[in-house]
């Protein structure tokens, strides 16, 4: 048996969870499209073709390159945002961080590791600027500002580990 791959892919604003199975080689075998099963099957001239293990089968063309932004499909280009089950968890997280709606703390949003802190206490900073970065499951995620304010407290340091919820950074709203 191979071995599988998980991707969050939007097509027209709908995002779908689709499971690929790998053989040892690494073709692909199967497709699961969030509940529903299909299979895969190399066609002509770099189609895939795919389509329930019953049915009909269609070509399915994607752009070339690992992060494909488009498929052909019927004669029709798609665009399409593909991202691994690992990103989109951790864009999830990261746009979960406390501190949306006017507030003003910055909580970390999975456990990780402070690789810089951009910003001090008494600094101004503006909506979405960058305050710092988290190293977490070897990627760097920078954490940006939920509001336009003044830096009131830094709570933690270079190097420093961070578990997920833990207060960073906290911020007072700018006067209006």
């Amino acid at each position: 048996m191979g071995r599988a791959q998980r991707f969050e892919v939007t097509i027209e604003g709908h995002t779908h969870e689709v499971r690929v199975e790998l053989d040892h080689a690494g073709h692909p075998t199967s497709v699961r499209v969030d509940d529903t099963p299909c299979v895969v099957q190399q066609g002509a001239e770099g189609a895939l073709l795919v389509g329930p293990g019953d049915g009909a089968q269609q070509a399915v063309v994607l752009a070339p390159g690992r992060r494909p932004d488009h498929a052909v499909v019927g004669g029709e280009m798609i665009p399409l945002a593909v991202k691994s089950a690992r990103e989109a968890a951790l864009e999830a997280a990261l746009a979960s961080a406390d501190g949306g709606a006017g507030g003003g703390t910055v909580k970390a949003p999975m456990p990780g590791r402070i690789i810089r802190v951009m910003v001090a206490e008494g600094d101004a900073v503006a909506l979405n600027a960058p305050l710092l970065i988290v190293e977490a499951m070897k990627m760097e995620n920078e954490v940006h500002s939920p509001i336009a304010g003044i830096v009131h407290s830094v709570t933690v340091a270079e190097g420093d580990t961070v578990e997920a919820g833990q207060l960073l950074i906290e911020l007072t709203p700018a006067e209006a």
